[in-house]
């Protein structure tokens, strides 16, 4: 099993896998879900003849379509796909439509504007990954993504974007029982990358991925922050960066600055 040295915020860290969270970690988060969110809204309004009620919806998912601005703490950034369809369906539902009615017309939507949207103009790269994912190929490192996307959508992004060779697995909402903060997905893709979480350093823009790295043990957390607004529910991080310029993978690190082997 290769070791590297991780990099960042002045302190270097022995792991032997990389564990990356997707949307707004690897990819910017707006720019992927804010277009999805718009035209899921538009489209649910339109479902029960009311165009005017998709603001008042995106308030239930946490996304505000006007200002481009999405709640960190929201179902649209840390919450699965269901999770997010459950709460535009109870928006509808308090707006007086029946919730068998609410659900049709949601999963229904999903559908189209899923088939419709293009994926590859909404991937864009957080500054820095793929000279890190190079970094970490070229060290010999496991490298993986959890996600509380499901398993194939992330993996179709992880192609369009040009990320698929560079990593191992793939851990999604649908993979697991608990998803995000629980640490069943962490535990999950440290299995399939073949290393003890401690061994491995985690990256994500959530307190929801901050609290999963915890509670799976991982050896580092690292926040990803592109302002100080989000980065203020990743307090509990070991390091906050705005990019992954501010990260670097490096040969192996002194034995001696090796904890006991996991």
């Amino acid at each position: 099993m290769a070791v590297a040295t991780l990099s960042v915020g002045g302190c270097d860290y022995p792991v032997a896998a990389l564990l990356f969270d997707k949307d707004g970690t690897l990819f910017d988060f707006a720019t992927l879900w804010g277009g999805w969110a718009d035209r899921l809204l538009e489209e649910v309004g339109g479902g029960v003849g009311s165009p005017g009620v998709s603001p008042q919806l995106g308030q239930w998912i946490g996304w505000d379509g006007a200002s481009r601005h999405y709640d960190p703490v929201g179902p649209l950034a840390i919450g699965s796909m269901s999770d997010v369809l459950t709460a535009v369906a109870t928006g509808l539902y308090q707006h007086g439509v029946p919730w068998h009615r609410a659900k049709e017309i949601v999963v229904s939507a999903r559908r189209h504007v899923d088939a419709s949207v293009d994926w590859a103009g909404a991937l864009r790269l957080t500054s820095g990954v793929a000279e890190l994912l190079d970094q970490a190929g070229r060290a010999g490192l496991a490298v993986g993504v959890v996600t509380a996307d499901d398993t194939a959508t992330a993996q179709e992004h992880l192609r369009l974007a040009g990320l698929a060779d560079a990593v191992t697995a793939v851990v999604g909402d649908d993979m697991v029982a608990a998803g995000k903060p629980d640490p069943e997905a962490i535990l999950a893709l440290c299995r399939a990358l073949g290393v003890q979480p401690g061994q491995a350093a985690l990256f994500g823009d959530t307190a929801g991925d901050v609290r999963c790295g915890r509670r799976a043990g991982v050896g580092v957390v690292v926040g990803v922050a592109a302002t100080p607004e989000l980065a203020v529910p990743l307090s509990g991080a070991d390091h906050v960066v705005a990019d992954f310029r501010a990260v670097r993978v490096s040969g192996a690190p002194d034995p001696r600055d090796r904890g006991p082997a996991n």
